[in-house]
């Protein structure tokens, strides 16, 4: 882990600390947890000797800790929860949102999800008649694939600052290869990363950003056991579906999703 130069003023260490202070609420995270953590992420390998005193210390700032497990907290910090990115990544999802309640419990939500996708059908909508309301009569329903295409694995994780979620995204079926239905147990993919707000009534926004494209989730909890979030993916950018055939897509979504939770966020 490279070293910053120079000291930390006492501002830098109490913003550090606040924000230490913060995450270990948020995360219901011991000294040793956090210690191990860093450890882990910086490879500031002093945190394991005696991490769990000196963490505890820091954050009741009865000591003033040296310069280089100073350097290590900022590092993990920036790691699990980089304030510029957060509060960037919030704003721009919220302006894309419908109008929703910001008091939202989100926490329900943490957790790592198994993606599914299906195509939006390009067949047309049987003629409904005249006065049957909006609830089409099973007779008359189109049937719809279900939901066997993997498309990617999700995490998310709440955020310091914001009534929101971290969401880290990776994207194990880039094809979108409709043979492939379950996902890789070490996939070799690039972390995308992006945030969960809500959205509309009962609702939630996720987007996600790689190096070529944006995935926007327009979703709604369908289930509890397990949690299931299900609704529209739309995806700005290079699409291999799009490239061979342009006039497949009839609805401004590309995809139905389907989110399975499969773990918390603490679970392995």
């Amino acid at each position: 882990m490279a070293r910053k130069t120079g000291n930390f003023t006492d501002e830098e260490r109490e913003s550090l600390r606040q924000r230490l202070l913060a995450h270990k609420k948020r995360y219901v995270l011991s000294p040793k947890k956090i210690s191990d953590q860093i450890a882990e992420k910086t490879g500031f390998e002093a945190a394991r000797d005696g991490g769990r005193k000196r963490v505890d210390r820091f954050l009741k700032a009865t000591h003033k800790p040296p310069e280089d497990f100073i350097t290590a907290v900022a590092f993990y910090l920036n790691e699990v929860a980089p304030p510029d990115i957060e509060e960037s990544a919030v704003a721009i999802a919220q302006l894309l949102a419908k109008p929703y309640d910001g008091s939202t419990d989100l926490s329900v939500l943490t957790g790592r999800y198994q993606t599914y996708l299906r195509p939006i059908s390009n067949t047309l909508q049987p003629n409904i008649p005249a006065g049957i309301g909006t609830v089409l009569p099973q007779s008359i329903q189109m049937p719809q694939k279900p939901f066997e295409m993997a498309y990617s694995l999700i995490e998310m994780k709440p955020l310091e600052k914001s009534n929101a979620l971290m969401v880290s995204e990776y994207a194990t079926n880039l094809t979108f290869d409709p043979e492939i239905d379950s996902f890789p147990e070490n996939p070799i993919v690039l972390k995308d990363t992006g945030v969960l707000v809500p959205s509309g009534p009962n609702g939630f926004l996720i987007v996600t950003r790689s190096l070529l494209q944006t995935r926007k989730y327009q979703v709604h909890k369908i289930a509890n056991d397990p949690l299931t979030l299900r609704g529209d993916l739309r995806i700005e950018g290079p699409s291999p579906i799009r490239l061979k055939d342009r006039g497949t897509v009839l609805s401004k979504a590309d995809w139905q999703a389907e989110l399975v939770k499969v773990a918390g966020i603490d679970e392995g």
